[in-house]
């Protein structure tokens, strides 16, 4: 009657881990929820906010100022004098200080850029976690339910003499020790749902699918890393602003005005002309030029270093995930089918040719290796990740799962 076993052990093997009439949800799809009225993009918003700012504030023309003054100290005439001044934007710097904001916000808009990016990878990463974690939490499952067949066909056969107690003890205990890794699985699941569920609280019941792993494009670069272009910004907007150091003349501020006195004999009244300007003796801006010095070889330093590292990392990135990929590929296209690994463990116990203990090797060994192959897709998932981080792009477009 060991046939019986070799049948639930098939059946359970064979059965399909998704239910009828579930809906799947895309890693496409998913990360489609991040556009820009998602709470995570908005709360980036500030920097372009102020650098936007910045840029009008440079662009508008400073106010006149309009100013009355009467006197008639006892026993003079009565003046009284209207005015009306005004600084005139001659002296180079309004311009300058356009294009340092303008640079300023090229700078704060590219970062934004990079920061989107890295939110959707942080996405990939949830999506990653959820729907792999599901894949090892339905993988414990049918291993523990393939465990409990084995225990109860044990112990059944043990109280009719037929089997050893101790073998299905030995195979309840392991079923016992399947348990608890479910339970950590389980666990692990809730957790990375949670996760994706504040990204996304339109998820609802969907399944994820397993994500892709395509193919590294043949050219790969770092021209396209948007926080490199933000530092470049960065390095102009430090260059304008040093230049503009270097204007300490200003144009003087113009005064127009009307001036009226009452005497008792009639009255005199006349125009009002002149000038107020703040001599250059001793503040020629020195600190002011120092500062926008200092501030510009930062900001190349900063951008050279960024260089140099992001170079670095995309050389690595491209080689781990291609060696990844490939290996997880492989992986894959060997474990697709290991059914007949465990009927063929089974027969063999049946059939006297090995004993309880090559059993559960067997069946341990192969969920371990299915195991095995989701980790190394993490893994292979996780250098894609980091091959996008390095490169800047988006490398799934157009990749359909």
């Amino acid at each position: 009657m060991r046939w019986l076993l070799s049948v639930c052990l098939l059946l359970l093997g064979a059965a399909a881990p998704a239910a009828h009439g579930e809906e799947f949800l895309t890693e496409s799809e998913f990360l489609g929820a991040l556009a820009e009225e998602h709470p995570a993009v908005a709360a980036q918003m500030g920097r372009v906010a102020e650098a936007a700012a910045a840029r009008r504030r440079a662009e508008i023309l400073t106010n006149p100022t309009l100013a009355f003054t009467a006197e008639q100290p006892r026993g003079t005439p009565r003046e009284d004098i209207w005015s009306l001044a005004w600084t005139p934007p001659l002296d180079g710097r309004r311009r300058l200080s356009i294009d340092a904001a303008e640079s300023g916000l090229g700078a704060a808009r590219s970062a934004l850029a990079s920061k989107q990016l890295e939110l959707r990878l942080q996405m990939r990463e949830a999506f990653a976690a959820w729907a792999l974690g599901q894949e090892k939490r339905e993988l414990l499952a049918a291993h523990l339910d393939r465990l409990k067949a084995l225990a109860r066909r044990m112990e059944h056969r043990a109280e009719g003499g037929e089997e050893s107690g101790l073998s299905a003890r030995r195979v309840r205990l392991e079923a016992t020790e399947a348990l608890a890794a479910l339970a950590a699985a389980e666990a692990d699941l809730a957790r990375s749902r949670s996760e994706v569920l504040a990204w996304s609280p339109g998820v609802g019941l969907k399944r994820p699918l397993r994500p892709t792993l395509p193919a590294p494009p043949t050219a790969l670069g770092v021209e396209g890393r948007r926080d490199l272009e933000a530092h470049r910004f960065e390095v102009e907007q430090a260059r304008l602003e040093e230049k503009l150091s270097q204007r300490f003349l200003r144009f003087p501020q113009l005064v127009v005005g009307w001036k009226t006195i009452e005497e008792a004999g009639g009255q005199l009244d006349g125009p009002v002309f002149g000038f107020t300007w703040s001599l250059p003796l001793s503040d020629r801006g020195q600190a002011d030029r120092l500062q926008a010095t200092r501030k510009q070889g930062v900001a190349e330093a900063r951008l050279a270093f960024a260089t140099r590292q992001a170079t670095a990392k995309l050389a690595a990135a491209t080689v781990a995930y291609r060696r990844l990929r490939s290996a997880a590929l492989e992986m894959a296209t060997e474990t697709r089918n290991l059914g007949p690994m465990v009927e063929g463990a089974v027969t063999a116990y049946e059939l006297g040719e090995s004993g309880i203990t090559d059993l559960l090797d067997t069946v341990r060994s192969v969920v371990s290796t299915e195991l095995a192959e989701v980790d190394l897709l993490a893994a292979a998932l996780k250098a894609h990740r980091d091959l996008e981080a390095a490169t800047g792009l988006t490398l799934l477009e157009g990749v359909s799962p």
